[in-house]
């Protein structure tokens, strides 16, 4: 009976036949329901006859590019096509189903996003698009985001060119798929083609106090545990599992914002929370974050009357948020499904506590297409970096984390020392903080305009003072658009990465960073100890006399001296102070600075140390100058 429905309609193909049988058992209840359907890539149209033949009320929206896969654009393949005679024959065999077929001829990111910015929902949705891995997981992803609950999704070409790169063929895109949703499913089929039917959590199980029942409960998640042992069972339920604070900040986005809230949803660690802070929008940004956001309590919203900056708004939220665990997550970016849960691994097995992790990424255009498979100014084959976990059997583990992917992403992450120079992190997104380095950390009170990001501060600051860990496994996806004050092209080695305008614009931020361990020296002098001013210089960047001198040689530079004088001296001891200041400007700016620091008369004493401080640098064999003066604290 089937066939009957493709009777007088013109293909040159059939690969739908094998599975009739199959959809017509899945859907036999549904096949009066007046249903709607979304199919990424159509071809000639066989599989939208079926589902518009099969569902006489159905809709059903068709994405495709009409450009061709690799196996179509090749003359001596068994499958080539000229793809303006495929489009042609999809047109004229869908042509009689009127308003109840509409065609979106495009690129399936762009398109699917148009659809998530519209609100639009469906009970049946087949992937069959680009065979690439990457872009079948991308195209799921995207789209289980339209698909009602208890709706069906069809994933096509599982068991395609076993013989072809994992990369080249749907399986591993797949796979990848299904894991970042375990827990969301029903299998329904398992052979050539996939189909899983989404479900909803069930309203007897009590909802984690992290997260709606719109998400994965503790229950359905799996248990957390320690050498085996539940950690619920272990604590007597009086431990809970970390809980990670996403703060997604936005600043006229709304063509991507709604992509990036998707991705938030979809993280396979259900224990976190996500602040919206829109910063002064004036685009549609408000309509795209309320649609997406709407009935899922584990978001909640901030609209700023004003642009506070990302770091601006990103210290604004700190006191308002309560995970112990926090990303600062770009409105044009994308999370992987296994992004929190990766650095939250990462952060507790790791030989040594971090302020920060860091992961790659891969780099995607306005569109999202695929520019890299990586951010390739991340190296972690460095003698100074340490790889690797502690035993499994020793740390905390999460559910969605195998023993095999947990012993992979140990070889693929690295301990970085405070002392290590550079950046050697991934930008933006791509980091997971932790919340007390950040209060630690931040600069003013959190009403301050500050237009510069929050990872320019937060990764050298914090890093600096306690160290930091990389992830060299792709976790997220950068988007390059052209608006990107940091980067206008996709990252590629051997040339610089960023603007010289953001470059410039750092090197001065760079002293409201530094100021901050000025103006809390008390408390950071607890911290560090002797390592006090290596900090310092390591955060300014600093690391010889000459440089350190021309650093404090601006107006900025030497200000922060001024104003924090008093506190140093009293906090440092007098010798310190003066040594310190001495070492870092001239004669006439130590001098000013002493003054102020000693509240107006410096004491002959340190007036004489710092004399012998500065022939000790200018002439280093004087120390025995020094020692002749025998000067005391």
């Amino acid at each position: 009976m089937n066939q009957a429905f493709f009777a007088g309609k013109s293909f040159t193909t059939d690969w739908l036949s094998p599975w009739l049988d199959t959809w017509t058992s899945v859907f036999k209840d549904r096949k009066h329901l007046a249903i709607d359907i979304l199919e990424i890539g159509s071809f000639e149209g066989r599989s939208a006859v079926f589902f518009l033949e099969f569902f006489p009320q159905s809709k059903v929206i068709c994405i495709d590019t009409f450009a061709g896969n690799d196996e179509h654009l090749d003359p001596s393949s068994k499958t080539f096509a000229n793809m303006s005679d495929v489009e042609k024959r999809f047109d004229d065999n869908v042509h009689a189903y009127g308003p109840r077929i509409k065609k979106m001829k495009g690129h399936s990111v762009e398109l699917l996003s148009k659809l998530t910015n519209e609100a639009q929902t469906f009970d049946v949705i087949y992937v069959d698009g680009d065979h690439h891995a990457t872009s079948v997981y991308f195209d799921a992803c995207i789209a289980w985001s339209l698909l009602k609950s208890d709706g069906i999704m069809i994933l096509d070409d599982y068991r395609w060119k076993p013989e072809f790169p994992d990369h080249n063929r749907p399986k591993v895109g797949i796979d990848f798929f299904l894991k970042s949703i375990s827990g969301q499913y029903l299998e329904l089929h398992r052979d050539h083609q996939i189909i899983v039917q989404k479900i909803s959590i069930a309203e007897d199980i009590e909802p984690s106090p992290y997260t709606s029942q719109s998400n994965l409960t503790s229950q359905s998640y799996g248990p957390v545990t320690i050498g085996g042992r539940q950690l619920d069972e272990l604590s007597a339920g009086s431990v809970s599992p970390p809980l990670v604070s996403f703060v997604l900040i936005n600043w006229n986005y709304g063509r991507y914002v709604g992509q990036t809230i998707n991705s938030i949803k979809q993280q396979d660690y259900p224990f976190f929370e996500c602040l919206v802070i829109d910063n002064g929008s004036t685009d549609n940004s408000k309509e795209v974050i309320e649609t997406h956001i709407k009935g899922d309590d584990r978001f909640k919203t901030a609209y700023l009357d004003q642009n506070m900056g990302q770091l601006g708004a990103a210290i604004w939220s700190l006191n308002k948020i309560k995970g112990g665990f926090v990303t600062f997550v770009d409105a044009d970016d994308v999370l992987f499904a296994n992004f929190a849960a990766t650095h939250l691994q990462a952060h507790l097995a790791l030989p040594r506590s971090v302020a920060f992790t860091s992961s790659n990424m891969i780099e995607i255009n306005d569109a999202g297409s695929l520019l890299t498979s990586l951010y390739c100014h991340i190296n972690i084959n460095q003698s100074n970096f340490q790889k690797g976990f502690r035993d499994a059997s020793k740390t905390l583990r999460f559910s969605s984390i195998s023993d095999e992917q947990y012993l992979k992403i140990a070889e693929v992450t690295a301990y970085l020392p405070r002392w290590i120079r550079g950046w050697p992190w991934g930008p933006g997104t791509a980091n997971m903080f932790r919340k007390s380095m950040l209060d630690l950390t931040k600069i003013g009170d959190g009403n301050s305009v500050l237009l510069r990001s929050a990872d320019g501060h937060f990764n050298r600051a914090c890093h600096s003072i306690a160290g930091s860990a990389v992830v060299d496994l792709p976790l997220s996806a950068y988007r390059v658009h052209g608006n990107n004050f940091f980067a206008q092209g996709e990252s590629i080695r051997d040339l610089r990465n960023g603007t010289p305008a953001y470059h410039s614009k750092s090197n001065l931020d760079n002293y409201d960073s530094v100021a901050i361990l000025f103006e809390r020296v008390e408390r950071f002098k607890w911290l560090l100890g002797d390592n006090y001013w290596t900090t310092v210089d390591r955060l300014a960047g600093t690391y010889s006399h000459r440089q350190r001198r021309k650093y404090f040689s601006t107006q900025r530079g030497e200000d922060i001296f001024l104003q924090n004088s008093v506190v140093l001296r009293k906090s440092l001891g007098d010798k310190d102070f003066v040594n310190a200041v001495v070492e870092r400007n001239n004669r006439d700016r130590t001098n000013r600075i002493l003054h102020a620091g000693f509240d107006g008369k410096t004491p002959f004493k340190s007036r004489a140390r710092a004399m012998a401080m500065r022939a000790l640098i200018i002439f280093p064999n004087s120390a025995k100058l020094i020692k002749r003066l025998k000067f005391k604290k």
